[in-house]
């Protein structure tokens, strides 16, 4: 029989009672949580140190009988009472879909830059980790819900002004000035319900207006096999570790010379990649056993369930996020590079759904439409098409996934519609449509440069946000603009966000 003692002096809590859902829903395993009243930290028993996690919050023992025990600290745990402790007033989100990824991703990247541990406190009690994306979304926090940053640490005050900074500028304001708001419940959004009206018509819902005509192109998503068991669990590690690196180095040099929603995309999907609650459960599976590859994919599915089960539709279709990321890295861990269809003419994307690192790595000039059976006007995909001007339709029945390639499309963008097998009258018509646009277009821009006043004389000021040279040569088509720099970009602490305005 073998005993093991307490490693810290202090009361024992409930597992599913730690702020941290890691711990809570039982992912890092079975035990138990002690709130340390010391800082000193002992051996459990005797035994011999078999590893130490590179962050330094857990260490895997071996003891005298061979028995491989592991101690970890959670990072949303109450910490060592003799630490400096910061606490922010109530801030309340006014964002319209709340704490959704990309503000997420604002708080995640700025309180990993302070080693202090640092949570999120919702209205409803709960905690998460500001520094975990996933455990962020999971608290589910909605417009109009007020939120509490807490930090322990010997950085904690500055950790704690940097988020409340960071929260305010992305989604909302010290509680105190906004007492006279009055909060607004999100819009529910609805599950599109695909049917075929008629005959040649597919329906689905608008995810990017406008109307194209092309002929299908298919996206076919790579299935990246990986075995269950590992050689050694130093070696899986390293091997998880090394492709995370080269993952986040791709990415960064792809949002840096993306446009500014591209690159936002992009870094957000870079902090999801170093998300301490993914990596630690894949970690966790790698010290179990398991091979780099299953216990990325693994996590990684874990991660994306709970999203996927999340009240909010926005915050539910972040999955597609996280199954972005992961099928990236999955594919450098198994040495495979994803097969992009040849885009030619005008194609008209057709696929389940399009990770948008994948869309942002083809060639887009010939692309005139998409069609997905996944997603939806708040998708990242919906979003980069928008910003990119491309006529998209998305949450259609699996059978257009059936079109022969080459076969003629519609994409009614305006009405979220796909028709088939077009006859020459409705080409026809299409193309007056498009035509009777740019034309509407064309006379708009031959007023971009008059002053930005309304009939009645209030003049309205225009701002364009841009990531690079492109975004900038764009915005001062649309009319004169005066440069104005604003900080650092949320996702990124080297890029700076810049802002165009038009004189007025």
């Amino acid at each position: 029989m073998e005993i093991l003692y307490s490693p810290v002096s202090g009361p024992v809590v409930p597992l599913q009672n730690v702020p941290d859902p890691v711990f809570a829903q039982g992912m890092a395993g079975d035990g138990l949580a002690i709130d340390p009243i010391d800082s000193r930290v002992l051996s459990p028993c005797s035994a011999k140190v078999k590893q130490v996690h590179r962050k330094r919050h857990a260490v895997t023992l071996v003891t005298d009988q061979g028995t491989e025990e592991r101690s970890q600290s959670s990072g949303s745990s109450t910490g060592d009472g003799t630490l400096p402790y910061a606490e922010s007033a109530p801030i309340v989100v006014e964002a319209e879909h709340g704490i959704h990824a990309r503000p997420a991703a604002t708080l995640a990247d700025t309180a990993r830059r302070f080693k202090s541990t640092i949570t999120i406190s919702g209205a409803s009690g709960r905690s998460a980790d500001a520094k975990s994306v996933v455990a962020l979304l999971g608290l589910e926090i909605e417009r109009g819900d007020a939120i509490r940053i807490t930090a322990r640490g010997l950085d904690a005050n500055e950790a704690k002004e940097a988020l409340e900074s960071a929260a305010g500028k992305a989604f909302g304001l010290a509680e105190n000035q906004a007492t006279t708001r009055t909060a607004v419940a999100p819009r529910p959004i609805l599950p599109a319900q695909p049917w075929q009206e008629e005959a040649g018509i597919f329906r689905g819902v608008s995810a990017s207006p406008g109307m194209a005509v092309g002929r299908v192109a298919k996206l076919v998503q790579p299935v990246v096999k990986v075995k269950e068991h590992g050689a050694d669990a130093t070696v899986e590690r390293n091997k998880l570790h090394e492709a995370v690196a080269v993952t986040r180095g791709e990415l960064d040099a792809e949002a840096a010379a993306a446009g500014n929603g591209q690159s936002e995309i992009l870094l957000a999907h870079r902090i999801l990649l170093e998300d301490p609650q993914l990596l630690t459960e894949a970690e966790n599976w790698i010290g179990r056993g398991k091979s780099a590859g299953w216990a990325w994919q693994t996590a990684a599915h874990g991660c994306a369930e709970r999203i996927k089960s999340l009240r909010s539709g926005v915050l539910a279709g972040r999955a597609a996020d996280i199954q972005d990321v992961s099928l990236r890295l999955l594919c450098r861990l198994a040495g495979i590079k994803p097969k992009l269809p040849k885009i030619e003419g005008q194609t008209i994307l057709v696929a389940e759904d399009i990770p948008p690192s994948v869309l942002i790595n083809l060639d887009r000039s010939g692309i005139a439409g998409f069609a997905t059976v996944l997603g939806g006007p708040t998708s990242h995909v919906a979003i980069l098409a928008r910003s990119m001007g491309i006529p998209a339709v998305a949450g259609l029945a699996p059978g257009v996934l059936a079109f022969p390639e080459g076969e003629e499309l519609v994409v009614n963008g305006d009405e979220g519609t796909i028709e088939t097998r077009p006859g020459t009258a409705r080409l026809e018509q299409v193309k007056s449509t498009r035509e009777q646009r740019e034309a509407a277009r064309a006379e708009s821009l031959k007023m971009a440069n008059e002053k930005a006043i309304t009939l009645d004389g209030v003049p309205i000021e225009i701002a364009a946000n841009i990531g690079n040279t492109a975004d900038a040569l764009e915005a001062v088509k649309m009319g004169r603009m005066l440069l104005v720099c604003c900080g650092q970009n949320f996702y990124s602490s080297t890029v700076p966000n810049l802002l165009l305005r038009k004189r007025i």
